[in-house]
């Protein structure tokens, strides 16, 4: 059995790499690359932070609200 996931939950963690948790959730809420006039599905496409990591930011940086199919 799956569970439900809520595509308007925040979810955030404080490091780079991406957990499955928060792939899925942007992948499901972002179904296809962000990029202009590119129509990749977001499953194939890698995620990456939309404003940029830093290693002495705040924490929560990796983030549903920060993260886009690319």
């Amino acid at each position: 059995m799956k569970p439900v996931i809520d595509l308007h939950e925040t979810v955030a963690v404080s490091s780079y790499e991406v957990p499955d948790r928060i792939a899925a959730r942007v992948r499901l809420f972002r179904t296809t690359c962000t990029f202009p006039h590119c129509n990749r599905p977001a499953e194939t496409a890698d995620l990456d932070h939309t404003v940029e990591y830093s290693d002495t930011g705040p924490p929560g940086q990796t983030s549903t609200d920060n993260l886009a199919s690319c």
